[in-house]
């Protein structure tokens, strides 16, 4: 990847030098054209996904013209311009912010639309769209104050030019909210936001009911003016940060889903707000992503374009990555030996952490698991620390409780809350268990 990328730079410059030699000749100066060396810096992205800074030293031909200059400087830029390869895995089942509940579409979101807040790479939550905010006295109504240069692009299929469509508003994010709770969103986790007053009551409103247009004015979120947003919780909570960096409550472009209804996130049509917006969609084969420029923080963006594809065999994945076709992929638990015995692949290797559970549910109301001991006794007989160590191999946590750490309230460090499902004597766990 390094040696490829260097040539093709290299080459791009030998063509502009190339240009540069034919033409007439400057009648400004009867000086020889001076040759000098350069160094010359590229960003590389390696077939793990890590970037390396190279600089190499190239013979070039010195010129006073502006405009040649100016060529020549944008030749450098789009040379220094990095693409990367990735799998999406699957297609996205939706990349609606109200409607999405799976990794794949939730990862495509998270980076291409805006969050009053976020986490950081410490699981702490900061701030994103907004700039801060003020908790009032009783604890219930958090006020968010936003940046004043977000705005909403477009991708103009027509011309491939990215588009400023207009300023972005508290009023999208009191849309985006709301969208999610209104029933006929019909959105899986606007349960989430019935921490917010008047949530609930919404998103189980009957929508032909005479009295539902009040219901919904009667959420407790309201944007006071262009960069101000109050959102009311039912309770005083300390998690409200929190609840707000959620996909759920992104702010939501109103004229761009009135206009096209269910089918406004199509490339051609969606309008976005993130670091990077929807280039193409080809569906079940292919989606990409490229840089968007008027995103406030576009300068700390290094990737110009994600290419990703649909590959739903992890192992053929795999074999596209060693073949270079990919820079990033998933590990096969199948393959963690292989790799971890390759001297290679073990130093690509990278897990990293993830707010993420896996679990087994129960239906709760039939027999024989509406029994919870029944449920306790399922539960103890499943050896986690065997399950990771000979089937996952990924390095996971045994999990005693739902929230993983790194999740407000979670309680994986507290042995004495379900402690009993990681202990070693799953022998005698059962036996109580169905005492």
């Amino acid at each position: 990847m390094r040696k490829f990328l260097i040539a093709a730079m290299l080459l791009s410059l030998m063509l502009v030098i190339a240009a540069c030699g034919g033409g007439t000749a400057d009648t400004t100066t009867d000086s020889e054209p001076e040759v000098v060396e350069k160094e010359v810096t590229v960003v590389v992205t390696g077939a793990s996904g890590e970037q390396e800074v190279v600089t190499e030293t190239i013979v070039v031909t010195a010129t006073t013209d502006p405009a040649q200059a100016a060529e020549d400087e944008a030749a450098m830029a789009e040379a220094n311009k990095v693409t990367m390869n990735i799998n999406h895995g699957t297609e996205p089942p939706s990349l609606d912010p109200s409607i999405a509940t799976d990794t794949t579409s939730v990862n495509i979101i998270t980076n291409t639309f805006v969050g009053l807040t976020r986490f950081n790479q410490e699981a702490d939550v900061e701030p994103w769209a907004a700039t801060d905010w003020t908790v009032s006295e009783d604890g219930r109504t958090y006020t968010f104050k936003l940046r004043d240069d977000l705005s909403w692009v477009y991708r103009n299929p027509s011309t491939g030019e990215i588009e400023e469509v207009r300023p972005l508003t508290a009023a999208d994010f009191e849309y985006g909210i709301k969208r999610t709770l209104n029933p006929e969103t019909a959105s899986d986790y606007a349960y989430v936001l019935y921490a917010i007053d008047g949530a609930e009551a919404y998103n189980t409103a009957d929508p032909a009911a005479e009295d539902f247009a009040d219901v919904e004015a009667a959420v407790g979120v309201t944007a006071v003016d262009d960069t101000t947003l109050d959102v009311t919780f039912v309770d005083p909570i300390g998690y409200g940060p929190a609840i707000m960096g959620m996909w759920i409550t992104y702010a939501q472009p109103a004229e761009t889903i009135e206009e096209w209804g269910e089918g406004w996130t199509e490339a051609g049509r969606i309008v976005t707000s993130g670091a990077y917006t929807l280039e193409l969609w080809n569906h079940n084969a292919e989606l990409d992503l490229i840089k968007n420029p008027m995103y406030f923080e576009a300068d700390d963006v290094q990737i110009e374009r994600i290419k990703g594809a649909m590959i739903t065999e992890e192992s053929t994945a795999m074999s596209l990555y060693e073949s270079g076709g990919l820079d990033i992929t998933g590990a096969p638990s199948a393959d963690l030996d292989r790799i971890r015995a390759d001297e290679t692949l073990n130093q690509e290797l990278n897990i990293a952490p993830t707010t993420c559970t896996y679990y087994y549910g129960f239906i709760n109301n039939k027999p024989p698991t509406d029994n919870a001991t029944v449920r306790k006794a399922l539960s103890a007989a499943i050896d986690r620390t065997s399950l990771i160590d000979n089937v996952t191999k990924g390095g996971q946590l045994p999990a005693h409780s739902f929230a993983p750490p790194g999740i407000f309230g979670n309680v994986a460090d507290d042995m004495s809350v379900g402690g009993w499902m990681v202990m070693d004597n799953y022998a005698d766990q059962l036996a109580q268990a169905q005492a």
